[in-house]
């Protein structure tokens, strides 16, 4: 919890597919935490509530999604592995991107 707010980080056994689905009357904002092998890591901040319905894919390259559901601001990015591999991990819950993206750097540092 934070500042009377349930934090959620999900972490998911596959990589973002390129064609997951949101329900958000604004388009997320692509940012960067980082690098792998030179190339910026994609995140993806939605800052308002929306219906939470993305498709994942696994190491064997088949598709599976989750539940569909009222979402709060999230955090998306790949965690891990590299082309194909690693995970995603999802932030809920934290309303400002400032502080979103604080805790995912340590989550990427702790990795390390």
């Amino acid at each position: 919890r934070e500042q009377g707010r349930t934090i959620r980080l999900d972490e998911f056994p596959a990589r973002l597919d390129v064609t997951f689905v949101k329900s958000v009357r604004e388009q997320p904002e692509w940012l960067s935490l980082g690098e792998e092998d030179g190339v910026p890591e994609p995140v993806l901040w939605f800052p308002r509530p929306h219906v939470l319905s993305f498709w994942l894919v696994d190491t064997d390259g088949h598709r599976f999604t989750r539940e569909e559901r009222t979402a709060g601001p999230t955090l998306l990015w790949p965690h891990g592995g590299g082309a194909g591999e690693g995970v995603t991990l999802r932030l809920e819950g934290v309303a400002s991107k400032a502080r979103a993206l604080e805790i995912a750097e340590a989550v990427e540092e702790a990795g390390r």
